[in-house]
């Protein structure tokens, strides 16, 4: 069972609304799902259409100590989707717990085995205030945190003020609270205002970098004919091309001795690592290419005598080019295995993605409407080739057409990355003028 607080000290960012969509989905994949309406304003409690409701509150479990939380939770007319009321029903339990001489910030936690094993998530929706005794009580029990936010100067700033106080909890009494992710709530804007709107389809896909969150991404499930992925630079930039990528191990297997008596036996591991790295082209590292030209970069190496291994990334906007540095590399493992012995050099490739390019240009009204909306937000479309890789990528080989727009960020990978709420509000523009644009 997976415990999640769904919280910001912002109010107006989405919570109520993130916890129900999330239930939701989750109960549409076969899970079963308890919400915690943990919030004094009881929104959670009003939207959901309770069948079974008992009599039993949380005040009963922690005032009068006369029930359980199992005895508290009310059936939804959704099957396996649970709630336990919130809202004024809260009042006499928060009182009590304000009067607790010691251990009040860990009530929930002593209560929370009370919680029947059978969920596979229980979801607790906060109140946006992190002064809440609640919310306290919350953070000391649960296992993760999403915090959703607007893209404004408010939400931001909450934002910065829940990571800090989440690692305070974990520093002084939750070790195992994590943030699980953040939840971008733009979109409301959409419903709030009313905007024409097509069907619209949202999804967050994690380990961006690696690209295993997209390659488990269920296409046919999120419903989309096509989609934009948010992972590039500067507003206003729109990224349709790409590096195609692979991953390669170098493992060199040395033999040694003492080296008082190592002349023509001893084969250094370490030495020979060298040696294959000095054999490629030093044209061709990140730090001399720029534009569509690729590289080998060396991103990890350690070793002995004895073993030694080098890891690396490949990268190249041209295919033919990429499998050039492949089969490079295997002819210079070959070249060192007859020097030193087979088996000595061994070289393991694994492809991670590849250009977006050929699987965008049947399906261009994608970037065509992504510079009109641009246009609309006062801003010049720049359109670079991508010096790396996105989900959108491979998304798009996957079947799902998806370039990328900016984010507003900047530096990125580096000590001095950053993105600023001013740019982020023109891409969260952009976005909404491309809903528009496929509204009409």
């Amino acid at each position: 069972m997976k415990t999640i607080a769904i919280m910001n000290q912002k109010g107006g960012t989405g919570k109520t609304t993130s916890a129900i969509n999330l239930a939701g989905e989750l109960v549409r994949r076969g899970k079963k799902v308890l919400i915690v309406d943990m919030d004094t304003q009881g929104n959670a409690t009003s939207n959901l259409s309770l069948t079974e409701i008992p009599a039993a509150t949380l005040t009963d479990v922690i005032v009068s100590k006369t029930a359980t939380l199992a005895d508290t939770v009310c059936h939804t007319s959704t099957e396996n989707l649970d709630l336990i009321r919130g809202g004024s029903l809260l009042a006499p339990a928060l009182a009590t717990m304000q009067e607790m001489p010691f251990g009040r910030d860990t009530t929930l936690r002593r209560l929370l085995p009370q919680i029947p094993d059978t969920y596979d998530f229980v979801f607790f929706d906060c109140s946006p205030s992190l002064e809440s005794l609640f919310n306290i009580n919350v953070l000391v029990a649960v296992q993760y945190v999403l915090i959703p936010i607007k893209v404004d100067k408010n939400s931001i700033e909450g934002y910065n003020v829940m990571l800090e106080t989440v690692q305070n909890v974990r520093e002084l009494v939750n070790p195992d609270i994590r943030v699980l992710g953040i939840f971008m709530t733009a979109v409301e804007t959409v419903l709030e205002k009313g905007l024409p709107h097509g069907k619209l389809c949202i999804a967050f896909t994690p380990d961006e970098e690696i690209g295993e969150g997209a390659e488990l991404f269920d296409i046919p499930g999120f419903g989309a004919d096509f989609a934009y992925t948010v992972d590039g630079g500067d507003a206003g930039s729109i990224e349709y091309e790409n590096f195609n990528a692979a991953s390669a191990t170098v493992t060199i297997r040395g033999f040694s001795v003492h080296p008082g008596t190592a002349k023509d036996t001893m084969i250094n591991a370490s030495n020979v690592a060298m040696e294959f790295h000095q054999a490629l082209p030093i044209t061709a590292r990140p730090e001399t290419t720029e534009g569509r030209q690729g590289f080998y970069h060396l991103c990890q190496m350690y070793g002995d005598v004895t073993t030694a291994k080098l890891g690396y990334i490949l990268r190249d906007h041209d295919a033919a080019k990429l499998q050039f540095k492949k089969d490079n590399m295997l002819d210079i493992a070959e070249f060192l295995n007859g020097k030193y012995g087979e088996g000595t050099v061994t070289v393991e490739i694994k492809d991670s993605y590849r250009n977006m390019l050929e699987k965008i240009k049947p399906h261009f009204h994608l970037v065509e409407t992504a510079r009109k909306a641009t246009r609309m937000a006062g801003l010049e479309p720049e359109e670079i080739p991508v010096r790396g890789g996105t989900d959108g990528a491979m998304l798009s080989w996957k079947g799902l057409p998806c370039p990328n727009l900016g984010t507003g960020g900047f530096n990125f990978h580096g000590v001095c990355e950053c993105i600023t709420a001013e740019r982020m509000d023109r891409c969260t523009e952009i976005l909404l003028n491309i809903i528009k644009l496929y509204a009409e």
